[in-house]
């Protein structure tokens, strides 16, 4: 089939599909990946995207989500939603990355794919937990500990990923622990400085212009220059381009909120649908039936991590009964951008260790398998709670 028509037709029926299964009360994002599967290779074989073109629109769709991310963790922003929030995030997501460690530690023993699989499995989705608040007019201090928490959630999770990625390429080179510790220094502050400098020159720079055209041109130059910088340096550029939102947004609030909201509503999701698919189709689904125990632990480390994580931050930091109760449940929705991360991942594998393709392709099988599965669980569990809680149907 021409290409270029097969790229209409995915986009069109990707979108539709999306819509229906969002119509069914399941994000949109496992209709993508539902269609990916189907065109992939392992189905009707009608779609298989070149290592070029998966890197471009997985590095494009990251850069813009993680400048998205940045945008909403804004030091005003932390401290209007308190220092008991930001407690609560911290110990939700790190013992979801320690006890999904742990445990997939024991079942594959290998220390790569255990830590790389737990940094994953911080983050949660917002857009889901958002979508069903909104449904049932939702209100009270659970609901509002929710919205707080899955926007420091994706920074938080990003950011685990960042470090342990950085460890463990610096780990795999035969040098001196010295020279390792400089290298992972290295990879985490170098993107951290790149996305500074960026972010406070495109403060000044936009300063000079007001009209909207302006402001979304550089907002979108100055992610894909940082970006580009970033890989050209080999430093990682998700890092680089959330802390240029994080810059951005600390001087330039309005400009900042447009131009995120710009992204989100006029550039994503079409990038999106793509994005998903070529998940999809990245998916092993011999592997996935073969490694179906392994992707069962996953699913439940990740689990107990997220529940017993956020009822002890909770309980430490004094939230209220309700929160304590059910925040751990109602944050199990895994992130879109976890499965952008594990596709990321592939790519950086097979330079690391030997057997790093298939290592890549069982990561991004299992986590893109188990989004499906917490995309439905974390939808009806989160339904339950806000009904149990009475927060919802408040007018």
């Amino acid at each position: 089939m021409n290409k270029i028509l097969l790229m209409g037709v995915i986009l069109g029926l990707g979108y539709l599909i999306g819509k229906i299964t969002h119509k069914i009360k399941i994000t949109s994002v496992v209709g993508y990946i539902l269609v990916g599967v189907l065109f992939g290779p392992h189905l009707f074989n009608l779609f298989n995207p070149s290592e070029e073109l998966i890197h471009i629109i997985t590095v494009g769709t990251l850069a813009l989500i993680a400048f998205e991310i940045g945008v909403n963790i804004s030091p005003q922003k932390i401290d209007k939603i308190g220092k008991k929030v930001v407690g609560i995030t911290v110990f939700e997501c790190s013992f979801t990355f320690i006890i999904t460690a742990i445990g997939m530690y024991l079942v594959t023993r290998s220390i790569i794919v255990a830590s790389i699989l737990g940094s994953l499995a911080a983050a949660t989705a917002p857009a889901s937990r958002m979508a069903i608040i909104r449904e049932y007019r939702a209100r009270g201090n659970l609901t509002d500990t929710v919205i707080a928490i899955v926007g420091l959630d994706d920074a938080l999770g990003v950011t685990f990923f960042t470090i342990t990625l950085a460890l463990t390429k610096a780990s795999m080179n035969p040098i001196p622990i010295t020279e390792i510790s400089l290298n992972a220094l290295m990879e985490i502050f170098g993107p951290i400085l790149l996305g500074v400098i960026g972010g406070l020159l495109i403060t000044v720079l936009l300063r000079r212009f007001e009209g909207d055209e302006e402001l979304f041109i550089g907002v979108l130059t100055a992610i894909l220059l940082v970006s580009g910088l970033a890989e050209y340096w080999n430093i990682d550029w998700i890092l680089a381009c959330m802390s240029l939102g994080i810059i951005f947004v600390t001087f330039s609030r309005d400009k900042a909120e447009k131009a995120k909201e710009f992204i989100q509503n006029r550039v994503l999701d079409p990038i999106f649908v793509i994005f998903f698919v070529i998940v999809g189709v990245s998916m092993e689904i011999d592997l996935l039936l073969a490694s179906a125990g392994l992707a069962s632990i996953y699913v439940i480390s990740r689990s107990l991590g997220k529940i017993i994580g956020g009822g002890l931050g909770s309980n430490i930091f004094n939230a209220s009964g309700n929160v304590q109760k059910y925040i751990g449940i109602s944050l199990l929705s895994q992130a879109g951008v976890a499965v952008g991360l594990a596709l990321t991942v592939s790519k950086e594998l097979p330079n690391l260790t030997s057997g790093g393709i298939e290592l890549g392709s069982f990561i991004v099988t299992i986590i893109a398998a188990s989004t499906i599965i917490f995309e439905i669980v974390g939808t009806i569990s989160f339904r339950y709670v806000l009904t149990k809680t009475g927060e919802a149907n408040k007018t």
